[in-house]
């Protein structure tokens, strides 16, 4: 049973401090959303304008006599913006500090370059020559981030140390987005998020990214395939695809199913992929009914123009890989029937195993997070 402890009080907000938002505070721990720009601790040439010296201003209520202070955790660089966590007792520290390579922590960067598929990242948005990413499940600081980033060719934009030293922009876009810890006291998990920067989708708009408000469809890519979402643009091709299936569409249907898929994803049950070859949208893809517990059942069609090309087993591979490495599934699935002779050979390529014969000569395929079929 967790302790019973006396609520907290916070200070009152005059003494809140400026360039930090406190997002959340009780008697062990304290933690805030760092501004871009902003020191987490004193360096030789600044002492006082720096995230540890306001907030200790802020837990003495001004009173710079009091003995209540901080103890830094961890640390972000002055140009990081996002969460920053800091104990209220020494112990605490040392608690957060031992456990800290188990807690998992996720920063949203925006890099020159559009890159392919890795476990290591998501993108989240493109523009022209620019991606957006999310890097979940992150131990190590943020200089490596910037450092491995560069090195595979895609340095963060703005960083001046690990990118180009001549960048026209000087703000660096790299955000600490969320923290998951283990509470000292109570050993509760806690997460703590922190938007990200308006600066952001500033800097996306001027790279020529989708305004579209739901900016988290993740984009994925392969060595010849751009997989992301279907719009209202892509109608034609769509129902091309559409009518390649058993289920054939009006075309006055087809903006409506279109956006069926779009309110799915929102809703999170389910995720279509468009596959676009040379921006032509040439097929889909994805978990068309859904991802429950930690199972996917995949689904995929192509025009009739681009097959046995090779692109199903592209996409397909980059959709299963995501569904393991950032759904967590723990087995995908595949219903097919026993004519289909293309789509079996995509799915024994890709190491699904048939499982189960069902009803009008339909098959059910099943592949492990291990790229092996377990029951």
């Amino acid at each position: 049973m967790p302790e019973k402890r006396t609520p907290y009080k916070k200070p009152p907000k005059k003494y809140a401090p400026k360039g930090l938002t406190i997002l959340y505070e009780d008697h062990e721990i304290l933690v805030v959303n760092k501004t871009s720009g902003l020191l987490t601790i004193g360096s030789e040439g600044e002492r006082e304008k720096t995230a540890l010296f306001l907030l200790n201003n802020y837990v003495k209520k001004g009173n710079s006599r009091s003995k209540k202070r901080l103890f830094l955790v961890h640390r972000l660089e002055k140009e990081t913006s996002g969460v920053l966590v800091f104990a209220k007792h020494e112990g605490v520290k040392r608690f957060l500090q031992t456990q800290w390579e188990t807690f998992r922590k996720t920063f949203q960067a925006i890099v020159y370059g559009q890159l392919p598929v890795q476990k290591d990242y998501q993108v989240l948005r493109e523009g022209t020559d620019v991606s957006l990413l999310e890097i979940p499940f992150f131990k190590g600081r943020e200089n490596v981030i910037r450092s491995q980033l560069a090195d595979q060719g895609y340095p963060i934009v703005g960083d001046t140390v690990f990118g180009s030293k001549t960048q026209d922009i000087k703000r660096l876009a790299l955000h600490a987005s969320s923290i998951s810890l283990i509470h000292p006291l109570t050993k509760e998990e806690l997460t703590f998020k922190a938007d990200v920067p308006r600066y952001f989708k500033t800097l996306m708009k001027h790279y020529g990214a989708s305004s579209e408000s739901s900016s988290d469809f993740p984009v994925l890519r392969t060595k010849r395939l751009t997989l992301k979402r279907v719009t209202a643009k892509d109608k034609d091709h769509f129902l091309e695809i559409a009518n390649a299936t058993s289920k054939k569409l009006e075309e006055s249907e087809v903006l409506k199913t279109i956006q069926q898929l779009e309110d799915d994803f929102q809703a999170r049950k389910a995720i279509s992929w468009g596959l676009f070859y040379k921006k032509q949208l040439i097929g889909t893809c994805g978990y068309y009914r859904g991802f429950k517990d930690k199972v996917g059942e995949v689904g995929f069609v192509m025009r009739k123009h681009y097959r046995k090309s090779g692109f199903m087993t592209e996409a397909l591979e980059a959709v299963v890989d995501f569904g393991i490495d950032q759904l967590g599934l723990e087995k995908v699935t595949a219903f097919t029937k026993d004519q289909n002779a293309s789509a079996i050979r995509v799915l024994e390529k890709l190491h699904f195993q048939r499982t189960e014969d069902f009803y009008k000569e339909y098959r059910k395929y099943e592949r492990g997070s291990q790229g092996e079929w377990s029951s």
